[in-house]
């Protein structure tokens, strides 16, 4: 006899892990990239370039930040999509989450580029 509950928790589990795999493959560096070009007002290619120019340096950082927390990528997939190094992309992530800490309107704009990206 077909037990409905059993099938139910099966069929809510698969949808759940389901669920997980679809966001992840949801939010991947191409995605961060082109959310954070749009919130900082900055095209892809700037945000490539070698420049040490805050205009370019902060977005940089932040699309660092956003794609170690948020992606399976490895810092040196991460720092090499951005034309930098493994250790720039670990250093910008800590960069930017100490800064959130003293700095509320960054904070704000990241929770909102967070948001964008799973689309909530």
């Amino acid at each position: 006899m077909l037990d409905l509950n059993k099938l139910e928790t099966k069929l809510n589990e698969a949808l759940e892990e389901e669920t997980v795999e679809s966001i992840k493959l949801w939010v991947n560096m191409n995605r961060i990239i082109k959310t954070v070009c749009s919130h900082f007002s900055i095209t892809e290619g700037k945000l490539k370039r070698k420049t040490r120019k805050r205009e370019v340096v902060l977005p940089r950082q932040v699309a660092m930040y956003l794609a170690v927390k948020h992606t399976e990528l490895s810092t040196d997939e991460i720092g090499g999509s951005l034309g930098k190094s493994r250790m720039t992309a670990l250093y910008s992530f800590y960069k930017i989450r100490d800064l959130m800490k003293i700095d509320k309107q960054l904070e704000e704009q990241v929770k909102d580029m967070e948001e964008e990206l799973y689309g909530r």
